[in-house]
């Protein structure tokens, strides 16, 4: 099963060739979810047929396919990718100030989950669960306060602001 987020339509999670809708009318899931529940939904976003996780530091068509993108680039592909940010925020990863304490823990479940959703085979699980911890963290990064100013700027663009 994938959660298959897109900027051309409603989210929708696919299993096999079944797309069943996902209604996202709230702004938060309407019960909080544990980190590790929140790590296994973040594990299974997919964003324009990419696996958000293990492919975020690709996602602007600009950047080539073989390099990171850099911190700013990847705020300014978050301003303009709301649908994305909203799938994001309905996991509530916009909603920690914690010294970074929340995406050190969503992290490690990350990494924890991961190699269960490795399926690449021309790709190293090692260097797939490494690069999907670190993007878990990062989003939670970009999207809270560690980046107070940035933050609030890629929120206020949204509808779950």
């Amino acid at each position: 099963m994938t959660w298959q987020v897109s900027s051309q339509g409603p989210a929708v999670f696919r299993v096999g060739e079944l797309a069943i809708p996902c209604y996202t009318e709230h702004a938060a899931l309407a019960n909080p979810i544990n980190v590790v529940e929140t790590a296994r939904l973040l594990c299974l976003i997919h964003y324009e047929n990419q696996h958000v996780l293990s492919k975020f530091h690709q996602m602007p068509k600009v950047v080539p396919k073989h390099t990171d993108m850099s911190i700013d680039v990847q705020i300014r592909y978050l301003r303009s990718e709301s649908p994305l940010v909203d799938a994001l925020k309905r996991l509530g990863l916009h909603q920690h100030d914690d010294d970074g304490r929340y995406a050190d823990e969503l992290g490690r479940s990350v990494g924890d989950l991961a190699a269960g959703f490795h399926t690449a085979s021309d790709e190293d699980i090692g260097d797939f669960v490494g690069r999907s911890t670190l993007h878990a963290q990062k989003l939670v990064g970009i999207l809270s306060a560690d980046f107070k100013e940035s933050a609030r700027d890629i929120l206020a663009v949204h509808k779950f602001a």
